[in-house]
């Protein structure tokens, strides 16, 4: 099997077609318009879902069968009929014009897949099998969600101001770079879950203040974007 190096994409208003109208096409349809994507969606008939999105203008509608014209422009595809064939003919033409594809048949019809994805704020946690077990995939982000709960919501509008103020006020980069790590701690974090909202900013001065001299290595090891 190919590797598939992860990434994230803005897919922002950008074109993308989904061929079906069934219940696997609509939950493709439901990720896609999360994102807030140009969709268009070509297949004899859809979901009582898919009618009301096509009716309420969330998606365009195209009650046809599949032919390549509607790759014309396009920056991703999903084939999500009820025919194998199909798919594969989908697979192949996008892949002969370099559009990104994704196949219901079969993971080695696919050029990109959708994770199992789970948000907090401005985290995001993508989990795949690369198509080899989709439901192992949502089974395993439930069990990080379970594990995170809600606290990291707060904690991550915390650090993002904190970024902020610590960007302004600490010109030094070694010690910057402490400070945030110290942040994003388990140690920090077990103290910032009992800390009331009115005492968190105090907190975080504290720790700017001590910052502009030098904060102890919490061992935060390297970062990531």
């Amino acid at each position: 099997m190919d590797t598939f190096c992860p990434l994230q994409i803005n897919l922002k208003n950008k074109k993308c077609l989904v061929v079906g109208g069934g219940a696997v096409a609509e939950r493709k349809v439901t990720v896609l318009l999360a994102n807030k994507t140009d969709i268009q969606v070509v297949s004899p008939s859809l979901t009582s879902t898919l009618k009301k999105m096509a009716t309420g203008n969330e998606i365009t509608y195209l009650s046809d069968r599949y032919h390549p014209v509607y790759l014309n422009n396009k920056f991703l595809v999903i084939a999500a009929t009820n025919n194998r064939e199909v798919n594969r003919q989908i697979a192949e033409d996008c892949i002969a014009r370099n559009i990104l594809v994704n196949s219901v048949s079969g993971a080695e019809q696919c050029t990109f897949f959708l994770p199992a994805m789970l948000r907090k704020n401005c985290l995001t946690i993508a989990v795949s099998t690369s198509g080899v077990s989709p439901a192992l995939a949502s089974r395993i982000r439930d069990e990080i969600d379970d594990f995170l709960g809600e606290d990291y919501n707060e904690f991550l509008s915390f650090l993002s101001f904190a970024r902020m103020r610590i960007i302004e006020q600490i010109e030094e980069q070694q010690n910057r770079k402490k400070i945030l790590e110290h942040l994003a701690s388990d140690e920090f974090f077990s103290v910032f879950k009992f800390l009331p909202a009115s005492e968190r900013e105090k907190k975080l001065l504290q720790i700017i203040s001590m910052g502009k001299g030098e904060i102890k290595d919490s061992g935060g090891g390297k970062q990531s974007d």
